[in-house]
């Protein structure tokens, strides 16, 4: 039965009057009950929002490290380097300019006339700097 009939048979101001006088707490309170299960299931879900992120991000890196070698070139990464590349990719933001090192070692272990410039413990070495001796690093190479 929907309200229009209801109001009919009881009268629209007695409705109004039951709803006013009983049922408005109770709805207002399914209300916010319903808002809380909403909540409840968005922060279930926060993981999945984050690991999208994520691949969206790693996405956009691979593409860039494929994009820098010609695509004859191109062989599969070793690993023990891409491995380890993608797990420290996932802390970093994109600006940083750790981000970029690891993108150029990623860049060098899929090119087959650069592979020997990739070496595994390079992952260690950019683990030790910080972003202000990779940017000083970056500018004495220049």
């Amino acid at each position: 039965m929907d309200l229009e009939k209801i109001a009919n048979i009881f009268g629209a101001e007695t409705v109004k009057k039951i709803y006013d006088d009983g049922l408005s707490k109770s709805v207002q309170q399914l209300g916010d009950t319903s808002a809380d299960i909403i909540k409840a299931l968005r922060l279930f879900t926060a993981p999945f929002q984050l690991l999208a992120t994520y691949q969206e991000r790693l996405t956009r890196h691979l593409n860039k490290v494929a994009e820098a070698v010609p695509e004859e070139k191109q062989i599969e990464a070793p690993p023990s380097i891409s491995g380890p590349i993608i797990e420290r990719l996932k802390y970093l933001e994109d600006g940083n300019p750790m981000t970029s090192l690891f993108l150029n070692l990623l860049t060098r272990a899929i090119d087959k006339d650069r592979i020997n410039e990739a070496h595994p413990g390079f992952i260690h070495v950019i683990d030790q700097l910080s972003s202000d001796e990779a940017t000083l690093l970056f500018h004495l190479s220049k």
